[in-house]
């Protein structure tokens, strides 16, 4: 006789009706629409960056795999279904995997050039070590680009305030900021050139406005 399933809805925490079988989980992330799928993926990647070297060579594929996995083991994570919503679950829990990476690097790994190097999603690559070749540069000037790139940061972070509670304008966004042309933004979020134009020009006057109540 097959053994059945292992079930998510064992916890000391969560009772049996609230959390989430092996089925629903699986209908759930089988269900997850390419706005979703896109938003987890720059959720996982905004945590590998931020995790740089100690995320010692994984990408945000891995760490949005090992998140969904640990859902399926049965002594894993629980989805409480009805009252936290399957993105905010698995966003929640990629932190904590994150945390996890974070707490098991080992510091005294040798740091090599190579892990410094990143592409984006247009093939760009960037190396630090090339772009900052000569550690005796000008104090002056180092100081003048860390407060522009500082500024830069800034304002992002404004922007994204902005449009946070407009899904699909948060989604362009954050395409934007990943290098994603117009035609690749059409492209990963299944919209229009007319739906792309409109989400546009409701980000442009927001910020607009946004930034000359402030300035």
């Amino acid at each position: 006789m097959a053994q059945a399933p292992p079930t998510l809805s064992t916890s000391r925490r969560i009772p049996a009706e609230r959390a989430a079988t092996y089925d629903e989980l699986t209908a759930a992330i089988n269900g997850l629409t390419r706005h979703e799928l896109f938003k987890l993926k720059k959720a996982a990647g905004y945590r590998v960056r931020g995790l740089g070297r100690m995320a010692a060579g994984r990408d945000w594929q891995d760490l949005l795999n090992e998140t969904v996995l640990a859902f399926y083991r049965p002594d894993g994570r629980k989805w409480k279904k009805d009252e936290v919503d399957i993105i905010r679950t698995l966003t929640e829990a990629m932190r904590s995997v994150a945390d996890n990476w974070k707490r098991s690097f080992d510091e005294d790994e040798a740091r090599l050039e190579s892990e410094l190097i990143t592409t984006s999603e247009s093939g760009q690559k960037s190396n630090p070590y090339a772009e900052y070749p000569d550690p005796n540069a000008d104090l002056h000037a180092d100081l003048e680009a860390a407060a522009h790139h500082a500024e830069i940061a800034e304002k992002i972070s404004r922007i994204e305030k902005i449009v946070e509670t407009r899904e699909r304008a948060a989604l362009i966004v954050m395409g934007m900021k990943d290098g994603l042309t117009g035609p690749e933004l059409k492209k990963e979020l299944e919209i229009s050139q007319n739906e792309l134009e409109t989400e546009m020009t409701w980000i442009r006057r927001n910020v607009r406005a946004a930034f000359k109540d402030r300035s």
